[in-house]
């Protein structure tokens, strides 16, 4: 059926996204966990709480006053959990004492899944220098945190020996939404149309054709409503 490109004004109802049930997550389910840390590498004194909540800003090291305030502080491995940067869960690791983030220390943390397999992707040191991050992580995984002896910090202290974590990620709320809060799709040109998804495989779109004698109303009804329309 051929379409005037200006008739193809197409929309979808946010109605169905805003009522979508996502069923099977409860409170519980949200927040991460730490098991199995070596006790003998972080005791019971030094473990942090697992957080699934947004990560505090940290600020840049100043280097100069950090060498005065850590002068004598030994390196220790506060906290290894689950926690939320930039919108993302990751893995952190809290440090009582800040490293270089100007040096290359990938050689001194590991992460692999239960099964041995090592996990793509980088430890991003924070500004501060006081937190490793590792964003590549799935939900629901149970992953294996090592910290490799020999990490030093900027007072030259260094890490005595090797410790481990087991970090279980936490199970992530399915959502989507769409990339743009309006678009033209028009005949032929394939566009498409942009869905960010979390924990979704596929979402079922539904598009409806507006008469071209109804497109000035529907479009005036559109801007005061909270639907996607395109």
């Amino acid at each position: 059926m051929k379409v005037n490109v200006w008739s193809l004004l197409c929309f979808v109802s946010a109605l169905f996204v805003s009522q979508l049930v996502l069923v099977g997550c409860s409170n519980d389910d949200n927040a991460a966990s730490v098991v199995g840390v070596d006790e003998t590498s972080i005791s019971e004194g030094d473990k942090g709480i697992a957080s699934s909540g947004i990560g505090e800003e940290e600020a840049a090291l100043d280097m100069a006053q950090a060498l005065i305030d850590y002068k004598d502080a030994p390196l220790k491995i506060l906290d290894v959990s689950e926690r939320s940067k930039d919108g993302r869960n990751s893995i952190a690791i809290t440090l009582s004492v800040p490293v270089d983030p100007s040096k290359d220390l990938q050689k001194y943390f590991g992460i692999s899944q239960q099964n041995g397999k090592a996990v793509d992707g980088a430890w991003v040191i924070a500004k501060s220098g006081k937190t490793m991050w590792f964003p590549y992580v799935d939900p629901e995984v149970k992953y294996k945190v090592t910290i490799y002896q020999g990490l030093k910090a900027i007072n030259n202290r260094s890490l005595l020996r090797t410790q481990h974590a087991d970090v279980v990620t936490s199970r992530v709320t399915p959502s989507f939404n769409f990339d743009t809060s309006g678009a033209f799709l028009t005949q032929g040109l394939g566009n498409g149309l942009p869905v960010v998804t979390v924990n979704v495989n596929d979402v079922d779109i539904n598009f409806y054709q507006v008469r071209e004698k109804d497109q000035k109303r529907f479009l005036e009804e559109m801007s005061h409503r909270q639907y996607y329309w395109g």
